[in-house]
């Protein structure tokens, strides 16, 4: 919850979870943990007046009903023919890359095709998350700001196809 928290002003982290999985820890007698800098007040401070902001801007409501829209926009990306899938909600979604949508066949590892897309996004002004582990390595996430508009979401996935098409071929 960390960057939900701060907006990436401050050095925080937290962790939600349900009473049920607090009871089981507690019952197989595991202690909550506390850190050095745990509740630092620069850090609450800042957290607190984001969380302010996102609740005065009503920035929630906006991502819910801007996400239709995303979603759509980010199905759109499924027709390139290097993309296997296209998963997430709301303002976080992912894409995987494949070698071969046909067959799902992936890139050797050494080709590290995530991180050379997420340069050429890069090169071209836009920020995309690269990542993945294992069997699917091959992911870019996207997660635009609370405030982006339609047009910066046309921006942000031509942006992204382009980089594909430099990267892996159209």
């Amino acid at each position: 919850l960390g960057k939900g928290l701060s907006g990436g002003y401050a050095t925080i982290s937290a962790v939600a979870t349900s009473d049920a999985f607090c009871r089981r820890l507690t019952d197989a007698g595991i202690q909550a943990m506390y850190h050095t800098y745990g509740a630092h007040p620069a850090a609450c401070a800042a957290s607190a007046k984001v969380l302010e902001i996102m609740q005065r801007e009503k920035l929630l409501s906006r991502v819910d009903d801007m996400s239709g829209l995303f979603e759509e926009k980010m199905r759109r990306l499924e027709a390139h023919p290097h993309v296997a899938e296209v998963r997430g909600k709301g303002f976080l979604y992912a894409l995987e890359i494949v070698k071969n949508t046909e067959t799902l066949e992936r890139y050797p590892a050494a080709d590290s095709i995530t991180l050379a897309v997420a340069k050429a996004c890069l090169n071209r002004d836009c920020f995309v998350y690269f990542g993945g582990t294992g069997a699917v390595r091959d992911i870019i996430l996207l997660a635009p700001h609370f405030t982006t508009t339609a047009a910066e979401i046309d921006v942000i996935l031509g942006t992204l196809w382009d980089a594909l098409n430099d990267v892996c071929g159209p």
